[in-house]
């Protein structure tokens, strides 16, 4: 079974990765992070299911430094 993978959306283009990091945790384990800085966004994988529905419904729609985040799941 594949992780599910988060794709995040409409980030500042001078976030880093340990920002991503900072703002997914709070809600599991993370597997893996795919990101390259300035493009805007990032694709974000949880361990589990519960984690990454639990981030897009906190993230999507979010209000992060001045942008309106959004989040889904791609996989």
């Amino acid at each position: 079974m594949s992780c599910p993978r988060l794709y995040i959306g409409n980030l500042p283009p001078e976030m880093t990765t340990a920002e991503i990091q900072k703002l997914c945790n709070p809600f599991g384990p993370i597997e893996h992070i795919y990101f390259y800085q300035g493009t805007g966004y990032a694709y974000v994988e949880f361990k589990d299911h519960t984690s990454a529905n639990q981030a897009v419904e906190n993230l999507h729609g979010m209000n992060f430094k001045e942008r309106v985040l959004m989040a889904k799941i791609v996989s």
